[in-house]
């Protein structure tokens, strides 16, 4: 009895087993797309290089060589690695009878795989085409004259379509057709424009696919709605880095263009996505650890553009600022008459300090998205703009405080983007802005008469020889 109740036990833990819902483990299947491009990567590039300490013994072996006129010494991989010499920090010497030697030994061992290795070598190093020109001419006519040769020419007709397309190897060195299958064929995806061209892995950041970039700094034919996003996609890699460091200044100079024109200007919208990008990707100017890094180089017009954009955002901050914290009898005269010499292009730079109160308010109001000095020693709630107008230096107070000027380079003059200024920085003996008054500055006395106004913007006048009518900044 006990031996049949433990069989029939047993059958039914054997039956509970078959019956239990498993599921089954999946095998990760990889990204199709991530692998595809894995594969293209590795297809553009020979399926091997030399190593440095290689290229460092072949270098040596090919010096001896054109010395002595001597080629015995040179095996079969010297010469399969000898592309790997040109363009190199030192130069071989006799460099032409090298190409004309090596070419000589690709026509006579003709096995794409080493004209693989020229064509990489050729668009890697295509920088050196102006340098190099008679070279790089001689070694086109030779990829081309491969692409014809029967025996060649079914194992490189992946680039010799390419270069029907795009004259990646023309002896004009053009990368027009380049640009332009950039933004009509590829439609300004640059994934699919490196399928379409070869320019891949490594060929993606690097010689032709630079000059390609370089290019679209200078065309004028695309004449497209999106074109700084579409020239913005091609100079970033996926991770958002420059993909062309050594073209970052033109990178910035063709984001500014469209302003340094003296053509209509593009709408609200399209400069405030450069201005975001840029101030994102370089950081503000007008601080000197960004305009000596990611600034660095750029020209004067340029940065009058993004001066003159910040100067606007600053004030328009400063007044929601000084808005919400000052009495709207002190202020809203001041506002006007500042905004008056802004409306005009009359100040040229604009930089805000800000007290304890101010800037916990900025902090809510503007998300992190104000760059501001701090304002040590003075009221809680006050604030100080300052203003380049001309050669002078203008610190305008919120709240009670005097406005004061100095002339650009007094020694008592603050200098502006400074990260923090105590009260004794903005109250230096400055300049007398009313005539036979005995103290500096001007106190901001009879606003509703515009006495104040009509003193300080004659004052500005008689100074720099830029004016404002009263018309200008009557409420």
């Amino acid at each position: 009895m006990q031996q049949h109740h433990r069989t029939a036990l047993l059958k039914d833990r054997i039956g509970q087993f078959h019956l239990r819902k498993v599921k089954p483990k999946l095998r990760h299947v990889p990204n199709i797309a991530a692998v595809a491009e894995q594969i293209a990567s590795k297809l553009a590039a020979p399926s091997k290089e030399p190593a440095h300490f290689d290229l460092q013994v072949i270098d040596h072996k090919f010096r001896d060589a054109i010395a002595s006129n001597d080629w015995q010494d040179i095996t079969q991989r010297d010469w399969k690695w000898a592309p790997y010499l040109f363009w190199s920090k030192q130069p071989l010497p006799n460099e032409e009878l090298f190409v004309d030697k090596y070419l000589n030994w690709l026509n006579a061992n003709p096995l794409a795989s080493n004209w693989r290795h020229l064509i990489f070598v050729y668009l890697r190093g295509f920088n050196h085409h102006s340098d190099c020109r008679h070279v790089y001419k001689k070694l086109s006519r030779a990829i081309r004259g491969a692409f014809q040769d029967e025996l060649l020419a079914h194992r490189l007709q992946g680039w010799r379509k390419r270069d029907e397309s795009f004259d990646l190897f023309s002896e004009q060195f053009s990368t027009h057709k380049a640009v332009s299958a950039y933004f009509y064929k590829a439609q300004s995806n640059r994934k699919h424009f490196a399928d379409m061209t070869g320019l891949q892995g490594e060929l993606s950041q690097v010689g032709y696919a630079e000059a390609v970039g370089f290019e679209m700094f200078h065309t004028n034919q695309f004449a497209q709605d999106n074109v700084i996003e579409s020239v913005r996609s091609y100079h970033l890699t996926d991770d958002g880095n420059l993909r062309f460091p050594n073209q970052r200044v033109q990178l910035i100079q063709f984001h500014l263009a469209p302003w340094l024109t003296g053509k209509d200007s593009p709408p609200t919208s399209t400069k405030l996505d450069v201005q975001s990008w840029l101030l994102k990707r370089f950081g503000d100017p007008r601080l000197p650890k960004h305009r000596n890094d990611g600034w660095r180089g750029v020209g004067d017009r340029e940065l009058r553009v993004v001066y003159r954009w910040l100067t606007g955002e600053t004030l328009n901050q400063f007044f929601s600022i000084i808005d919400e914290l000052a009495l709207e009898r002190q202020w809203e005269y001041r506002k006007a008459f500042w905004k008056a010499y802004y409306d005009k292009e009359l100040l040229s730079d604009a930089w805000v300090a800000l007290g304890p109160a101010a800037s916990r308010f900025a902090r809510r109001a503007f998300s992190g998205k104000l760059t501001a000095a701090q304002l040590d020693g003075a009221t809680d709630e006050q604030s100080v703009l300052l203003m380049r107008i001309g050669d002078l230096i203008v610190a305008e107070w919120s709240h009670q405080g005097k406005c004061r000027a100095w002339k650009d380079g007094n020694k008592n003059a603050p200098k502006l983007y400074e990260l923090s200024y105590t009260r004794s920085d903005l109250v230096r003996k400055s300049i007398h802005i009313v005539e036979h008054h005995q103290q500096d500055g001007i106190s901001h006395q009879s606003s509703d008469t515009y006495w104040w106004q009509n003193q300080l913007s004659t004052f500005i006048y008689n100074e720099t020889g830029v004016r404002i009518q009263e018309r200008d900044y009557r409420i």
